[in-house]
């Protein structure tokens, strides 16, 4: 019996994905008498594997058991499907998560050690305007540590700063211990989604919360996209779909093409990582705080309490408008010397008041469609996610731009990110389950996209572009790089994101620093054209590669050619985070400064060029023994290595040099030196970083 139940595959701990479906089977094969005797050597090592949707005002975790069954949405301790993102730090030491900490944030009078938004604070930096923006709205106190964003709470009379990632962290331990309790079994795998415009630092520190907790990130999942896998878009017939998905503090757009039953390749995204029923939140508060004044010539109290009960029922109000009633209340009671706050909220105001905020989501259609290359008449599908999707004049809006028929909602809004999670985590718990001895084919083939370009900043500010905006990752791309300067000791370079041809005008995003073995004469000398190399001994050169992962995050290694140093990082980033910045305006801010690049880039090239036209002919002379120090000092006199630099502007920059070169060439002919211009290049493509 014990070799039946150890060896024989059907009751193989691999094959039952939790314990009560292990339990039914053993069951009704008639051995249920003896459950107890071998239950704690059958359910010793149960491991599973979820899909988390970690949403900014409330998460959803979902379980897919076995290919052809049902996703389930796992139920916390109060037995709800949505767990709030909150956590609560008492000052007895306590910590409380979820409906617990909500409960706290509801009823406490003291609600500083109440933490929530971690999604929203989570890889930013201290002084982003959306932060600044948000902290007004805040009951909890944010610090600023070396330019990251710290919650502050106080325990037992000691003062804590606290990381967002950390209170993320704290959230997905109760998410995982919520499961284990539901399922019977161990959760060491997970998918988490977020939103398709994170950055790769938030994505980073997403997955290390994730790691705090003991589970390992399966896969960082784009949100569109798992919204996308619930609604069975594989199984559909639409070829075409745009996901819009609006939730409690983000926003995201991507358009799916179906390739066939098992791929999915993104078209286009774009997104605002601050815009969601939050902010439609703060817009009511704002709103209803400013008409008590006009009204009772008295400020509304700026008090934890009372704006806590103000957004309370601002929050009711919007969610009762999102059903079927037209006109709700808003009512806070004694607010000053028996003077209530009372006022009604109708539909048409509400569609008023964030009707702009509305309307951005539009702008951000647009922007995928372009970015896609097609038109909304082309789309056969709109799938609506999220709580804040719900809102009568949002689905009004997307109906008026590509037509009531065209829109879906087969899937709970709440709940199918989360199950588009699951899914993704069961086939990929397939392909990697110890006991699978051939790898399976994956049901999915997710073909996300770079949302914007990544390369190295060159000499003269240059952004050089190793992965351009809209490849398709997992990608890898490998630059060639030279020293820039004769006997360099070391290669350093900084990382950035962006479109724009200048470097200064893109987001610096890392450093990669590597010590050189080889020290020699500077590799300028291989640069000419920046379209051909020459490769020497004399010179240290190196490769650069890029490297962005299934999830999104960047790795760079740089590789001293022909020895076995090199360097390898995850991208640190060490300037401000950017994603509160909308991409489509970066994308349009290179286009219409497209001419301004160009020049820029040629502004640059001609640099280059003459620089190494200078170089090879200063190492030239410098090497011909036929020329006396006397004469070789009077050639070298007009070589200036920084009278390049002195330049500022294009036209400037060509006079100087065809008027330096006309003198160089005439000064190489009077010693009857070859001019320089007959040096030809012999090999592939070099920069010079």
């Amino acid at each position: 019996m014990q070799w039946f139940l150890f060896q024989s595959d059907p009751f193989s701990v691999n094959y039952f994905p939790c314990k009560r479906h292990c339990i039914d089977r053993f069951v009704s094969c008639g051995f249920s008498s003896r459950l107890n005797r071998f239950a704690p050597f059958l359910f010793a090592n149960l491991m599973v594997a979820i899909g988390i949707d970690l949403g900014t005002t409330q998460c959803v975790v979902a379980f897919k058991q076995s290919a052809d069954s049902p996703v389930e949405i796992i139920s916390n301790s109060y037995g709800r499907f949505t767990t709030p993102s909150v956590v609560a730090y008492e000052k007895n030491g306590a910590v409380q998560v979820g409906e617990s900490a909500y409960h706290v944030l509801k009823g406490s009078k003291d609600v500083g050690n109440v933490l929530y938004d971690s999604k929203r604070l989570i890889g930013r930096q201290f002084y982003d305007q959306s932060v600044q923006d948000d902290m007004k709205f805040w009951q909890f106190n944010i610090v600023n540590k070396d330019g990251k964003p710290l919650y502050e709470v106080k325990q037992d009379e000691n003062t804590r700063h606290i990381a967002p990632e950390q209170v993320s962290a704290e959230i997905l331990s109760q998410l995982k211990a919520d499961a284990e309790k539901r399922l019977e079994a161990k959760v060491t795998d997970c998918v988490i989604t977020v939103p398709a415009n994170f950055n790769r630092k938030q994505r980073i520190e997403t997955k290390r919360a994730a790691e705090l907790t003991g589970m390992n990130v399966l896969r960082l999942l784009n949100e569109p996209t798992a919204a996308a896998i619930a609604h069975g878009v594989k199984n559909s017939d639409s070829k075409v779909v745009l996901i819009y998905d609006l939730g409690g503090g983000t926003f995201d757009v991507s358009i799916v093409r179906k390739i066939d039953k098992s791929k999915l390749m993104v078209l286009g995204v774009d997104g605002h990582a601050h815009l969601g029923g939050q902010d439609f939140d703060n817009v009511l508060v704002d709103y209803y705080m400013k008409r008590f004044e006009e009204n009772h010539g008295y400020e509304y109290p700026n008090n934890p309490k009372m704006l806590r009960n103000l957004r309370a029922v601002c929050i009711d109000a919007k969610e009762q408008l999102s059903h079927n009633r037209t006109i709700a209340d808003v009512f806070v009671g004694n607010v000053l010397r028996d003077i209530d706050l009372n006022y009604e909220l109708t539909r048409d105001l509400f569609n008023e008041l964030c009707g702009d905020l509305f309307h951005a989501t539009l702008s951000i259609i647009d922007s995928v469609l372009e970015q896609a290359h097609l038109t909304a008449e082309e789309i056969d599908q709109v799938l609506l996610v999220g709580g804040s999707s719900r809102i009568v004049y949002i689905q009004h809006l997307i109906g008026q731009k590509f037509g009531r028929d065209k829109i879906s909602q087969g899937v709970h809004p709440e709940h199918a990110i989360a199950q588009g999670a699951a899914i993704m985590a069961f086939d990929l718990w397939e392909q990697n389950k110890p006991s699978t001895s051939t790898s399976k084919k994956p049901q999915f083939e997710i073909h996300e996209i770079i949302p914007l370009s990544l390369g190295i900043g060159l000499r003269f500010n240059l952004f050089e572009i190793a992965i351009p905006r809209g490849t398709i990752y997992p990608c890898k791309n490998t630059i060639l790089s030279a020293t820039s300067h004769d006997y360099q000791t070391s290669s350093e370079f900084f990382v950035y994101e962006g479109e724009r041809a200048n470097v200064k005008k893109n987001f610096k995003i890392g450093k990669v620093h590597l010590k050189l073995q080889h020290i020699g004469p500077a590799g300028k000398e291989l640069a000419v054209n920046r379209k051909k190399v020459i490769s020497s001994n004399k010179s240290s050169f190196f490769q650069t590669t890029f490297l962005v992962d299934a999830n999104g995050i960047l790795h760079v290694t740089e590789l001293e050619k022909d020895t076995d140093n090199c360097t390898s990082i995850a991208i640190q980033y060490d300037g401000s985070a950017h994603s509160e910045v909308d991409i489509r305006c970066i994308v349009n801010e290179a286009t219409n400064n497209k001419q301004e690049d160009d020049e820029f880039t040629e502004f640059v090239q001609l640099r280059y060029d003459f620089e190494n036209k200078l170089y090879k002919a200063k190492r030239a002379v410098e090497e011909n023994l036929a020329l006396s120090e006397d004469q070789k000092k009077e050639i070298l006199s007009i070589i200036d290595d920084d009278f390049i630099n002195k330049s500022c502007d294009l036209t400037s920059t060509r006079e100087l040099t065809e008027a330096s070169e006309q003198e160089f060439e005439a000064k190489l002919k009077e010693y009857g030196i070859a001019s320089s211009k007959t040096a030809e290049d012999e090999t592939s493509k070099c920069v010079i970083s």
